[in-house]
């Protein structure tokens, strides 16, 4: 049985996988074999042999793949070979790809066609992504006020992971028994995490998402963060950034990027994709842009959070 899962809100495929993976594990406790395969130590033939290998006792075999389309090597063995092992009543494999999969390739084809289950996970945004997060405050038995909801959207976007993270603090946090999140709780959280919605500015930066970028750095003027401290997150993101552009074009696989950028995935990914987002010529000018703005704001020149505010609208 073949479950194919895809898509780059990867918060919700993820917990997709783990459901199916513990309804495995609880319908078969003592006969079940499970493997993983990243894109990175993935070959066809160790694949094969994980549902081909006989075991003493009868066995069912569930394997998760991920990413294997940017597998190039394993994508042509596949396609070529004979899968019928695929078909084995004791065999289950998960195939997950995160984030952009070519919709038009062979290997995509195949799975929609062969795939018993499958399921595309998108970014949610707008009225999709308010019914989410009262969804999962729901499952905590807790309710969320609009404003407070609209501020959480406003603080955190569509990240899932980040969001799902705040809203355990909150309810953590919250006293007296009372079983709804308001517009203070979610405010009170935030003026502890000064930093994480400053990074969340500059994200919405270098992924040329400018009106909430100008909105929040607006935020961060207006309640007094130095404007050389914004400076300084933009300066760090900028070399992160060109740094994992760097390796990207060089075609370096992402077991080596980990390595050398030891970050948690979804943050990895995250920084990943904003540097596709940017070509090395625009990186090139904002680093030269970012030099001018810098001395015109230590030099006395100009108003600096003008001067900022008006280079986030520029560029």
């Amino acid at each position: 049985m073949i479950y194919f899962i895809f898509g780059k809100d990867t918060f919700r495929a993820q917990r997709k996988i783990s459901g199916i993976i513990k309804k495995y594990k609880e319908k078969y406790p003592q006969f079940l074999s499970f493997k993983k395969f990243d894109e990175e130590d993935l070959n066809f033939s160790d694949f094969k042999l994980s549902f081909l290998s006989q075991p003493m006792f009868s066995e069912k075999k569930l394997v998760l793949v991920k990413n294997a389309s940017k597998n190039k090597k394993f994508v042509e063995e596949f396609l070529k070979a004979d899968k019928n092992f695929l078909k084995r009543k004791d065999a289950f494999v998960i195939f997950f790809e995160e984030g952009e999969i070519d919709k038009n390739s062979a290997f995509f084809k195949f799975l929609l066609k062969e795939a018993e289950k499958f399921q595309e996970f998108s970014l949610l945004e707008g009225e999709k992504l308010k019914a989410w997060i009262k969804k999962e405050i729901s499952r905590y038995s807790f309710e969320i006020e609009n404003k407070a909801l609209e501020k959480v959207i406003t603080y955190f976007g569509n990240d899932l992971w980040q969001i799902s993270f705040e809203i355990q603090k909150m309810i953590a946090f919250k006293k007296g028994g009372e079983k709804i999140i308001k517009e203070k709780d979610v405010e009170e959280l935030t003026l502890a995490q000064e930093k994480i919605i400053l990074s969340y500015c500059v994200d919405c930066f270098f992924e040329k998402r400018k009106k909430e970028a100008l909105f929040l750095l607006q935020k961060e003027i207006d309640k007094g963060t130095p404007v050389s401290l914004i400076l300084f997150y933009l300066w760090k993101h900028l070399r992160l950034i060109f740094g994992l552009k760097e390796m990207v074009e060089k075609g370096t696989p992402y077991f080596f990027i980990k390595k050398s950028y030891p970050l948690p995935n979804f943050l990895l990914k995250k920084f990943l994709l904003q540097a596709k987002k940017n070509s090395f010529s625009e990186l090139k000018i904002l680093n030269q842009r970012l030099f001018e703005l810098d001395y015109l704001i230590k030099s006395g020149k100009r108003d600096p959070a003008t001067t900022l505010f008006l280079f986030f609208l520029q560029n």
